[in-house]
């Protein structure tokens, strides 16, 4: 049965590039997977599965749609996703059910929380390295991007966040899940050229699911 994904996780790094990028951005990077044929280590404790997802019809989760993403067409077509609901509804395990499905499939997948990301790639542009940590971000077949929103975005933030979402634009697929509705982002992003530059390129290539119903969250409790 499928769970809340503050039970799930899974880190997966090859000794080329994934090891380099989870001691790089350990404190802002969730998940990292790489393709079996790369893998050189795996943690792992329950992983968020495609075949386990609840289609309860609280949920507002189409069946035929999702069943449909889980193909990863939507890859193929450098389409994105968007994940949007309340806290505890299931948006971070279906993002990263599909990112491992993406990894199954041979895609490298990446699913970072957002704000800790950014503000890692802040960071960078200190040091220098910045660059070649957002090379290796837009080299990825898959971003999940998890808790779009929760903070506000400073310049560095933003200006971060475009060249992420530009650079991947008709280029590779990018997932964002978020308690925020889409109509707030423009706000959350603010500075209006940027927000809209960043929207347009996100939003009007995605897939949008609206998740409904109480906090997954409530089960574990209940049954621990």
């Amino acid at each position: 049965m499928e769970k809340s994904c503050i039970s799930a996780g899974v880190f997966m790094f090859s000794a080329s590039c994934g090891l380099m990028w989870l001691c790089s951005l350990q404190s802002g990077s969730d998940v990292f997977v790489v393709p079996s044929s790369h893998r050189r280590r795996v943690w792992h404790k329950r992983l968020p599965d495609l075949a386990e997802v609840n289609y309860a019809q609280q949920r507002n989760l189409d069946k035929n749609m999702f069943t449909r993403l889980g193909t990863l067409d939507f890859m193929a077509r450098k389409e994105n996703i968007i994940f949007t609901g309340a806290s505890g509804t299931g948006k971070s395990y279906l993002a990263q059910a599909l990112g491992h499905q993406a990894c199954m499939m041979e895609h490298r997948a990446i699913s970072a929380n957002t704000a800790r990301l950014l503000k890692r790639l802040k960071l960078c542009k200190v040091d220098g390295t910045y660059l070649k940590e957002l090379d290796k971000i837009l080299k990825t077949d898959l971003l999940i991007l998890d808790d779009f929103g929760l903070q506000s975005f400073d310049n560095h933030a933003r200006e971060a966040l475009m060249d992420i979402i530009d650079d991947r634009y008709n280029t590779a697929s990018t997932i964002i899940s978020s308690q925020i509705p889409v109509s707030a982002w423009y706000d959350i992003i603010g500075e209006s050229t940027i927000a809209d530059a960043i929207l347009d390129r996100i939003v009007n290539s995605s897939h949008r699911l609206d998740l409904k119903g109480e906090s997954l969250r409530k089960g574990i409790l209940k049954n621990a």
